[in-house]
């Protein structure tokens, strides 16, 4: 997954973003599309997936916690901050 813009850097990022949702938990990325992506309310979120405000605020803060870290974690090895491929054995 390839953070870095190259030739129609908007398509790439927003296919890149979509990727990393996937990745989360079920609970968390049910609440983060619901809120996040769709735009319910969090107590219309608390409706759809049958539990309290609090747990739908929960998730979505963890969400985008985990979000962020994968995305600082792509964005520190696309600028070269951990060794290259071939200095790990990695090829």
């Amino acid at each position: 997954m390839n953070l870095r813009p190259s030739g129609d850097a908007e398509l790439d990022t927003d296919i890149s973003v979509r990727d990393l949702v996937r990745l989360l938990d079920v609970e968390r990325r049910e609440a983060f599309v619901l809120t996040q992506i769709i735009g319910l309310s969090y107590d219309e979120a608390a409706d759809v997936c049958r539990c309290p405000v609090g747990t739908i605020r929960s998730r979505v803060a963890r969400a985008r916690l985990e979000l962020r870290e994968m995305i600082e974690a792509s964005s520190i090895h696309d600028k070269g901050t951990f060794p290259p491929p071939h200095a790990t054995g990695i090829a």
